[in-house]
């Protein structure tokens, strides 16, 4: 499996500690940012292969962080979290529910590995 480098985006320190050793477990090198310009960034250095984006972000920082990403790099699979089935995520973002097991499932898929 490749090594996937991994940006997870939120403001709940503790949340994205929880996620990101999920996601580490699972086998993805993830690197965590809490604001919108530290995100970014990283995403401009074309370093990482997917953005996960927490729930905790307001709709209005999702939505910057989306078009800021589509603007530096169109393609780049963004996945946004949500809490409750009927949530709608931000356009561009591939909306995937608050469980670990489907957050790493569809990470997979987001990134064509099939593992």
């Amino acid at each position: 499996m490749p090594s996937w480098h991994l940006l997870s985006v939120g403001c709940d320190p503790i949340l994205m500690r929880s996620r990101s050793l999920v996601l580490r477990h699972a086998g993805f090198r993830v690197d965590e940012a809490y604001n919108i310009r530290g995100a970014l960034g990283l995403i401009k250095s074309d370093s990482v292969d997917a953005v996960v984006l927490c729930h905790t972000l307001s709709k209005d920082d999702q939505r910057l962080l989306v078009s800021g990403a589509r603007e530096a790099r169109g393609l780049l699979p963004i996945l946004c979290i949500t809490m409750q089935s009927h949530d709608l995520p931000e356009a561009g973002c591939m909306g995937v529910e608050n469980d670990p097991a489907e957050l790493v499932k569809s990470v997979r898929r987001a990134l064509g590995d099939g593992s």
